[in-house]
């Protein structure tokens, strides 16, 4: 908090929303910045028939669009997970902390919460996710994992608590999902991560359950999980240990559907690894210092394009209709980059 010396009674204040300001020491009105590049996106996503067409949860500043003519609000609170309907770019989503979400029909002007999902804890960022060979199918991931078929309208539980349960590890208190992800070529198969360090497999759609476990699968926060569009028994699982000041990045990898896992995280930098997309024959990752992609199945690792800000990247994305890859940052907003 700031008071101008040249302007008796102007004061600016500086929060996790932005920046402001006040004539009158600090009484109402508090005029925000209309421009303020330094947004903390936690998520973002591209709608796949108009890459200009973009969702993302920012600290503070709820689910933002930047459509029709600009970035404005479609949903309150802390914005956190956001998306966009793969095959109708009108059928969006939007949460807010701790798992408390809506949908849209209409691209965000009028939104109706989902369906009553049950779980006894939701992280802060509450994974939601579509099915992606199926966009009426989704998935809700609190301590237990919730599944609709109704394109979020009702909902059903198809796990037990996959997290640590009441013996779970004190370091992290709350015991929930952090990430999900459904296969594209086999619907049965799905995979999910946990706060506690867990990954979970199944191959039956629910019915039955495996912990992954394997040397190079750390048991810290599980940041992402995906699944190879091509291939159900191809999946990577991406970690932080940003909690215990475990600077490593960790990227690993199974082909024979869990069975084992190799670590490829090659030569990434020492930080947080936050995401991991598929493409074609490419990986791509964010980390807490940029995006980076691999054309060898992660034993070497490029940077992706220039410019951007060394800031943490939380989420990434590609929109089809353009190939351009659109990279959430913590701290410095939106950022793009046209791929080969």
């Amino acid at each position: 908090m700031a008071w101008d010396p040249e302007d008796a009674g102007r004061v600016y204040l500086g929060n996790d929303g932005g920046v402001y300001r006040s004539e009158v020491n600090g009484a109402p009105p508090w005029i925000k910045g209309t421009y303020q590049p330094f947004t903390q996106f936690y998520s973002v996503d591209v709608s796949q028939q108009d890459s200009a067409r973009m969702v993302g949860g920012a600290q503070d500043n709820g689910a933002l669009r930047s459509y029709p003519n600009a970035w404005n609000t479609y949903g309150g609170g802390d914005g956190e997970e956001a998306l966009i309907n793969p095959t109708d770019q009108q059928n969006v989503f939007a949460c807010s902390q701790y798992g408390d979400c809506v949908r849209s029909t209409n691209g965000g002007d009028f939104s109706s919460p989902i369906g009553f999902t049950v779980s006894d804890r939701r992280n802060w960022f509450t994974p939601l996710q579509f099915d992606p060979s199926n966009p009426q199918v989704m998935y809700y991931g609190g301590n237990l994992l919730n599944r609709s078929t109704t394109n979020g309208v009702s909902w059903t539980v198809i796990s037990p608590d996959l997290t640590g349960g009441p013996g779970r590890d004190p370091i992290y208190p709350f015991g929930t999902m952090t990430t999900v992800a459904a296969a594209r070529t086999d619907g049965n198969v799905i995979l999910v991560g946990t706060d506690d360090g867990r990954v979970w497999r199944t191959p039956d759609l629910g019915a039955h359950w495996t912990r992954q476990t394997d040397a190079d699968l750390p048991a810290i926060w599980v940041t992402r999980v995906t699944i190879d569009p091509g291939d159900a028994s191809v999946a990577y699982a991406t970690f932080s240990g940003f909690r215990t000041a475990d600077h490593a990045p960790y990227v690993a990898r199974t082909g024979d559907g869990g069975t084992t896992w190799t670590d490829v995280s090659g030569n990434l930098p020492k930080a947080p690894v936050n995401d991991l997309i598929v493409r074609g024959s490419a990986l791509f990752v964010a980390t807490d210092v940029g995006v980076y992609r691999s054309t060898d199945g992660g034993a070497t690792w490029l940077t992706v394009g220039t410019g951007l800000p060394n800031v943490p990247v939380t989420d990434i994305e590609v929109g089809s209709a353009t190939n351009v890859l659109v990279a959430a940052t913590f701290g410095r907003g939106m950022w793009t980059v046209p791929l080969p």
